[in-house]
């Protein structure tokens, strides 16, 4: 489930790259896609998964292709994963990050 999470993320976070790259609004592309601006803003940060026809619209409208948006998913999964780990690890304390590393250590050792 995390890596669809990942997934979904990425995605947004390339769409809302190209959407900024052609000068769009979340409103204006939104309009052009026929979806209310709160679904851009979900799929963009990786709440909501479009639908292959929303998907096929955002290329569409962006004159890009598929690959833009999606490349890569597949062969760096764990890459992604890794950043969001990343994230999520910046703004621990040094205690919390210490139970983290414990919490790894244990997981290493019993294979979970």
């Amino acid at each position: 489930m995390r890596e669809i999470v990942t997934i979904m993320n990425y995605i947004g976070k390339r769409l809302k790259e190209e959407r900024k790259k052609a000068n769009l609004t979340s409103k204006e592309f939104a309009n052009m896609v026929g979806v209310s601006p709160w679904y851009i803003t979900q799929i963009e940060s990786g709440k909501k998964n479009p639908s292959l026809k929303t998907f096929i619209k955002f290329v569409n409208i962006l004159n890009i292709s598929a690959d833009v948006l999606i490349k890569d998913i597949t062969s760096t999964g764990k890459t992604y994963l890794e950043n969001d780990i990343n994230e999520e690890l910046k703004d621990l304390n040094s205690r919390e990050l210490n139970l983290i590393s414990q919490i790894i250590d244990i997981i290493k050792k019993n294979k979970i």
